[in-house]
């Protein structure tokens, strides 16, 4: 009896067929004979009117591209498979559901009680498939994050415009008095606090985003131990350590001042120095309240923002090194790289 494997489109049009079964025959023809008796219709699914094995379509007797003269051994496998444009005359089967066959090396390995290699893992035939496709939903999440963080400090921008237009037209009618300060000071506060408030969703999802990263790294590594010879063709690193994954945001080589610097442009620094202005004003305002001493309300703004932009740089500064310590890596770049090479080179 031969091994028979029939292909999933084919199975398909037959509900309840198996895709792997017996069938007896001396030759490929008699073997089509036999599926047709245990699979009704098949037969013209398989070949034409010549009688001929379709065109769409290939049959291989031990991995032999065969025809229906081929002679077929009491234990021979068959396999129908899809034809191909560029096939070849011979055919090595994929990898059974359970993976790829393992190897003396692999099952050394697992005697020692160590998982198998990586290289090992990534020979089965699905993983390009799954990897290809977490690549996919890495970059879907990136981009909802990045909407996310332009909506909300769109958002908190759009009310703060409003406010100020209002309160000045309110300021024109009024005039600086005690009424319009109170009423300034709650809708200041009121502003001051959705800025926090999306100044914090911000820096969460730009943790978010770095942790895409880090798992686009990973695949991008698994990439590169499948074809290590397309390493020169990628600009971005197949490492996962936090100065890989971090290599393209900001400057390269960037210096400490310039760091700064840069963090100030980022949207995370834009909306900090937005909402320790806003602390500035609205003490400003309650001081005015309190004394009506312009100078005094303008002097105690002055110290109010430079603490204020102090202690969100700090708690940000904070958040990331903490976010840092937790950044675990799975394939780190080597020490020996890292001395005097740009991160960005992978």
């Amino acid at each position: 009896m031969a091994d028979v494997h029939l292909p999933r489109s084919l199975v398909g049009m037959f509900p309840g067929a198996p895709r792997r079964l017996e069938a007896a025959g001396a030759t490929v023809a008699e073997v089509i004979d036999d599926l047709e008796q245990r699979i009704p219709g098949i037969r013209n699914r398989l070949l034409d009117a010549g009688p001929s094995i379709r065109t769409h379509l290939n049959v291989f007797v031990g991995g032999e591209r065969a025809s229906l003269a081929t002679a077929v051994p009491a234990d021979a496998v068959i396999h129908v498979i899809p034809a191909v444009s560029g096939g070849e005359d011979r055919f090595l089967p994929p990898a059974t559901p359970e993976g790829r066959p393992i190897t003396a090396e692999d099952a050394s390995f697992a005697a020692a009680g160590a998982p198998v290699p990586a290289a090992g893992r990534l020979a089965d035939p699905r993983a390009l498939q799954i990897l290809s496709t977490e690549h996919w939903s890495l970059l879907t999440a990136r981009s909802l994050v990045y909407n996310e963080s332009f909506a909300r400090a769109g958002m908190f921008l759009a009310l703060l415009s409003a406010t100020l237009v209002a309160l000045g037209l309110i300021s024109a009618a009024t005039g600086f008095s005690d009424a319009f300060l109170s009423v300034a000071a709650l809708v200041l506060g009121l502003d001051l606090f959705v800025g926090l408030a999306t100044l914090g969703r911000v820096a969460g999802a730009s943790n978010e985003d770095l942790r895409y990263l880090q798992g686009m790294n990973r695949i991008r590594h698994a990439y590169l131990e499948m074809v290590p010879s397309v390493e020169d063709y990628f600009i971005t690193s197949g490492y996962d350590d936090i100065d890989s994954v971090t290599a393209f945001y900001g400057p390269a080589g960037a210096g400490q001042l310039r760091g700064i610097v840069h963090g100030l442009t980022t949207m995370g620094g834009m909306l900090g120095v937005i909402c320790a202005a806003l602390t500035a004003v609205l003490t400003a305002i309650v001081v005015l309240l309190l004394t009506h001493d312009p100078g005094v309300a303008a002097l105690v703004a002055l110290v109010a923002f430079a603490i204020a932009f102090v202690v969100i740089t700090a708690a940000i500064v904070r958040a990331v090194v903490v976010f840092q310590k937790g950044f675990g890596a799975t394939f780190p770049r080597p020490t020996a790289s890292r001395r005097g090479q740009d991160p960005r080179v992978s």
